[in-house]
């Protein structure tokens, strides 16, 4: 039985030549052509050249259809995005830093590290030779039990970047970012955001959709998604479904410039926190940094780039055969709630 999709070889330049060569010997007007040599063998390169390029075209597109076999990152992402899971970005490593304060603080008082403080590593980044940045992506308010006062952090790689917009700038109820590489949560319930949005002062809610049976958050309006695109880049996603910023209102992104794979650092290498890090608020003073000793007693984990072609299929259709099913914590959330 013959089969109805062709080898390769069977539509490729040199066996599409010599198929019109032999068509044109039986042909009466070419019979006594010397073909090497003759001017119709251009015209036959030319067919064939067409005709080879037309069907990879069409190989092509037929096979970026499908999840299974599609090979171009744009449709790899955009096939998962259909079926419900976003590809991940940059992934800065995460870690735990203990600080402990000497002096500057007597029993009871109250200490303040707010979101986004940076504390610096020893190590550097291989590409640039700058040193590897961390920063806090939770506020912290701490009552001295003791002197020395002794206690953990979360921290989590990149440089902390700002950016302002207003309501205007937003085009098809999305916002793109500078081009650059941005810190991607681990998880959307992962307590340690990698990116804050607010708008004329107010603090907006990350989802990973806007449909209110599914994100579990009925009752929020204000909520943005953020995204790693089908074209790499990263962008703020509004939706009309819940609400979008107003073209006079003044939009408000705190996020980390992540150095992806390449941000992960050894143990004990985390030490140099920013001027101003902890705040006293019973002296109204920042402690001295001489008096605060910052560091990391295990290796950072977690580094990654985005997630590429195979691993964006493994886990789209891991989520897909997933659904209906109780099977992360936002599932159990969203269900009970």
């Amino acid at each position: 039985m013959p089969t109805l999709i062709p080898e390769y070889l069977q539509i490729d330049f040199n066996t599409l030549v010599s198929r019109l060569k032999e068509q044109i010997k039986d042909s009466d007007i070419f019979r006594d052509t010397d073909y090497e040599g003759a001017n119709v063998t251009l015209i036959a390169e030319l067919m064939a050249y067409i005709g080879e390029l037309q069907t990879f075209y069409t190989n092509k597109v037929a096979k970026n259809m499908y999840m299974e076999t599609a090979d171009i990152y744009e449709n790899v992402h955009r096939l998962a995005t259909l079926i419900g899971y976003d590809p991940k970005g940059h992934r800065g490593a995460r870690g735990t830093c203990s600080i402990t304060v000497s002096a500057g603080v007597s029993v009871g008082d109250i200490l303040n590290i707010d979101t986004w403080k940076q504390i610096e590593s020893t190590q550097s980044d291989p590409d640039t030779g700058e040193s590897i940045q961390y920063a806090t992506t939770e506020s912290y308010t701490l009552t001295a039990t003791e002197v020395p006062y002794k206690f953990d952090i979360f921290v989590r790689q990149g440089s902390v970047l700002n950016f302002s917009y207003t309501g205007d700038d937003i085009v098809s109820n999305e916002l793109l970012l500078p081009l650059g590489d941005y810190g991607y949560d681990d998880s959307l319930i992962d307590e340690h955001n990698t990116i804050e949005v607010r708008v004329d002062g107010d603090l907006w809610t990350r989802v990973s959709d806007f449909f209110d049976l599914i994100s579990g958050l009925q009752e929020t309006r204000t909520v943005y998604k953020f995204e790693y695109d089908k074209y790499q880049r990263y962008k703020i996603v509004f939706s009309s479904l819940r609400q979008v910023p107003q073209d006079y209102q003044t939009i408000e992104i705190t996020c980390l410039q992540s150095l992806g794979e390449n941000s992960g650092v050894g143990p004990y290498t985390i030490t140099r926190p920013e001027d101003e890090f902890i705040y006293n608020t019973n002296t109204s003073l920042y402690l001295a940094n001489s008096t605060i000793t910052c560091t990391n007693s295990a290796a950072t984990v977690g580094a990654a780039n985005p997630e590429p072609i195979d691993t964006i299929k493994e886990n789209a259709q891991g989520q897909l055969h997933a659904q209906f099913r109780n099977v992360t914590a936002i599932d159990y959330i969203t269900n009970l709630s």
